[in-house]
């Protein structure tokens, strides 16, 4: 098992098993850092039911207050609608490089 894991299965237990309190108090009683836990968080990788006194996550497209990741629900659904969209428009519109032998194929020219 890689360290970090090791570090986020404590970090889940000791918050199974108490009450939630501030990012410090979780790192003094794991022994994990305290931007590691906050890495977690905003990686998904451990998501908070109710948030933690002290501290505030934001999402980083609109600002609204979130308890995991980066972004809230409704903008990851637009950024990935966006992104799905930004997709299709790339592949029906091509790459719009053409090779020297495409080109003398379609225009029937030869050198």
């Amino acid at each position: 098992m890689i360290e970090w894991e090791k570090e986020l299965d404590l970090v889940k237990d000791f918050l199974r098993s108490s009450k939630l309190t501030g990012i410090a108090e979780i790192s003094a009683a794991t022994g994990v850092d305290s931007e590691r836990i906050i890495n977690f968080i905003k990686e998904g990788r451990l998501v908070l039911t109710t948030p933690i006194s002290g501290v505030e996550f934001k999402c980083e497209r609109c600002g609204n207050l979130i308890l995991s990741g980066r972004f809230c629900s409704e903008c990851a659904k637009n950024l990935s609608q966006e992104l799905r969209d930004n997709i299709s428009f790339e592949s029906k519109s091509g790459s719009g490089m053409l090779s020297r032998d495409t080109i003398k194929k379609k225009h029937g020219s030869e050198d």
